[in-house]
């Protein structure tokens, strides 16, 4: 009896220091999980009454999860400029420089339409209306905003894929200008990033007045 007696303490403690060691660990990997932020620019226009430009150099700051890569950082980056400022960015006098909800949402019946007459035409379709071909000549469902399919950095040059509802801006100059600027001082705020070429769904942009 006086064994078992001294025995089980014994066990009670190992017990405990187990149940504590556990608690530890997992409090410990629970804090060391938490993503580290780091904060990238996102490129806008802000107003201004003298401002006569169409170019997006305007830069607010925003945070991202820090990354294991410049081309996941770089997408975490373009997808905050997506994004559009803020209410209080709006409010302090900053606009997007690429085709927002509305925008996006009044083009979307007018890419119907391209696609309807596609298809009665037998596959007859116009230059513009090839924009918004796939690679592999097909349409595909047109979304509620853009998207950004992709970022690759090959010798300084950063490929930026967006999809195709980067198109919605319905030509001028000045948008032109905007959605250019705007897309390539987020991604030179790399060092690694000297030049850019803007891609929608994978071939080169025409991005045109």
């Amino acid at each position: 009896m006086s064994v078992s007696g001294s025995v089980r303490p014994t066990v009670i403690i190992f017990i405990l220091v187990l149940v504590v060691g556990n608690f530890a660990c997992l409090h410990w990997a629970t804090k060391e999980a938490a993503p580290e932020i780091i904060h990238v620019k996102a490129y806008f226009d802000k107003y201004s009454v003298e401002a006569t430009e169409c170019i997006c150099k305007d830069p607010v700051i925003r945070e991202i999860p820090k990354s294991r890569s410049i081309e996941e950082a770089a997408v975490l980056a373009l997808k905050e400029l997506v994004k559009g400022p803020s209410e209080e960015e709006y409010a302090q006098g900053y606009r997007g420089c690429l085709p927002s909800g509305g925008t996006i949402a009044r083009y979307k019946e007018w890419y119907m339409k391209i696609v309807k007459a596609y298809h009665e035409q037998g596959g007859k379709i116009d230059y513009f209306g090839k924009k918004f071909l796939s690679p592999e000549s097909e349409f595909t469902p047109w979304g509620d905003k853009i998207m950004v399919r992709s970022v690759r950095i090959e010798n300084g040059i950063a490929y930026a894929d967006f999809s195709k509802e980067l198109y919605s801006y319905g030509g001028g100059l000045c948008f032109a200008e905007a959605i250019e600027t705007s897309i390539e001082n987020t991604l030179k705020q790399f060092p690694q990033v000297t030049k850019v070429i803007i891609l929608v769904e994978g071939r080169e942009a025409e991005i045109e007045p």
